[in-house]
């Protein structure tokens, strides 16, 4: 059996509120790529490639269709169950396109799954959990506006909230404070500057939010600054979370060696896809270091291939951001 064919579309997803805000810019929509494979006995596999917004991941539905396009050379011909062969050579074609690749990366899995007539989680080596606590994200905004916004997410059953924060220290202190004012003190809160912060502005706000009961802070400084991370986890008693700064395996390593981390951000999309995720978990379980899976925003197709890997993976131990899209257009093909 081989793969025979390639497709692929690609989708815009709309943000219901065209003002939602990061640190880093409002983001109106988000993008996917849906892929496709065929073999010639005619099975078929998905995957989803989380573009998301270009300003964060760099990544357009342009950029996505030049790496296809080169990646159907290598696919079209391939034994969709020798994987080790196939994802290597996909994930070395070009630099960058990561999230490409993740998709790629999905739609092998789901293909191969599908020939063995078995589940995801199964080929992964089989399920540890049932179930995981969702992470939703409350965008930023006004105190009150963001108090009730993280209130109406909390109504709605979710216990773990994300406050992304602006970098501006008195007004980021002021929206943690309102949240935990209007949430109570039994929903999780996380924060995210999404690199807004220097090392020592980062120091002073998570000391200022101490007596909120945050469970973690993720990525205050920029991404490369690993020793100003491993100065703010050292001098704030508020647990780190890597995100933007890992990018490999290796980055993880270094992390891990200056202690710049108490948790790590496994974010799919952003590792080029599950097979380096799974050796990214393997690294935190060794170095017991806590770890979750991030929002790569793509729709539920992203969401529902990080649950498999979710599942099957033991080192996960906080609640995952897989829960940001409910209702998404059905694609023709």
């Amino acid at each position: 059996m081989k793969i025979a064919t390639v497709s692929f579309a690609h989708v815009n997803l709309s943000q219901a509120d065209k003002t939602w805000r990061i640190s880093l810019g409002t983001i109106a929509e988000t993008l996917t790529t849906i892929i496709r494979l065929e073999t010639d006995s005619g099975v078929v596999g998905y995957g989803a490639a989380p573009i998301g917004a270009q300003l964060i991941s760099g990544e357009s539905h342009a950029s996505a269709e030049v790496f296809l396009h080169a990646a159907r050379d290598i696919l079209v011909g391939a034994d969709p169950l020798n994987r080790n062969a196939t994802i290597p050579r996909v994930s070395g074609l070009m630099a960058g396109n990561a999230r490409a690749k993740a998709g790629v990366d999905s739609a092998l899995h789901d293909l191969a799954a599908r020939i063995l007539n078995v589940s995801s989680v199964t080929l992964l080596g089989g399920a540890v959990r049932t179930e995981i606590p969702v992470l939703r994200i409350v965008a930023i905004a006004d105190p009150a506006k963001m108090a009730k916004n993280a209130s109406d997410v909390a109504a709605n059953g979710f216990r773990y909230l994300k406050l992304k924060m602006s970098g501006e220290l008195h007004g980021d202190v002021d929206r943690v404070a309102a949240v935990r004012e209007r949430c109570g003190r039994d929903v999780h809160l996380t924060i995210d500057a999404n690199q807004a912060y220097s090392a020592t502005g980062a120091v002073s706000f998570l000391n200022a939010i101490e007596p909120f009961n945050v469970d973690m802070a993720e990525q205050p400084v920029l991404a490369d600054d690993f020793e100003g991370l491993a100065m703010v986890r050292a001098k704030s008693r508020v647990p780190i979370l890597a995100d933007e700064s890992i990018r490999s395996v290796g980055d993880a390593l270094r992390l891990i060696q200056m202690r710049a981390a108490d948790f790590i951000s496994i974010k799919v999309g952003h590792l080029g896809g599950i097979t380096t995720a799974m050796k990214l978990a393997s690294v935190c379980e060794a170095a017991s270091i806590g770890c979750l899976v991030g929002a790569n925003t793509g729709g539920r197709m992203v969401e529902a291939a990080n649950m498999h890997f979710i599942a099957a993976t033991r080192a996960i131990s906080y609640a995952c951001e897989v829960g940001e899209f409910y209702l998404q257009n059905r694609l023709q093909y």
